[in-house]
């Protein structure tokens, strides 16, 4: 296994990845498990990643209010530290709705502002 993933049952736990690494592999996973940090969801709906398992940090109120949005609105399933149910959390995340932010048409939402964004600022000089 490269970079010290460790296999675990079906599931391989990578303690690193470099960014193409990390990025090749979130594609072609099934589910991904991350904490709902802000940069992080935005990393995993650019990329693309189909279905999340959301784990927040305790205390942590940003991750706790992020997790608990995005579970809200059906984009991805969550559990919290110290009971963490992995069978049942992979199948929840399963049900979940793939990247909001990526339309079939592989046209990103964050590719579609900064065009709009772009045509604004040459309007205006012009």
């Amino acid at each position: 296994m490269q970079g010290g993933a460790k296999q675990v049952g079906r599931v391989t736990v990578y303690p690193y990845l470099g960014q193409r690494q990390l990025a090749m592999l979130a594609r072609q996973s099934q589910v991904v498990i991350s904490r709902p940090g802000y940069s992080s969801l935005m990393d995993w709906s650019a990329l693309g990643v189909r279905h999340l398992l959301l784990i927040p940090t305790p205390g942590q109120t940003e991750q706790e209010y992020l997790a608990q949005h995005w579970e809200n609105n059906g984009m991805a399933a969550v559990q919290q530290q110290g009971r963490v149910a992995l069978a049942q959390g992979l199948a929840a995340a399963k049900r979940t709705a793939e990247s909001p932010l990526l339309p079939a048409t592989g046209n990103s939402l964050l590719r579609q502002a900064v065009a709009g964004f772009l045509s604004r600022c040459r309007a205006s000089a012009g």
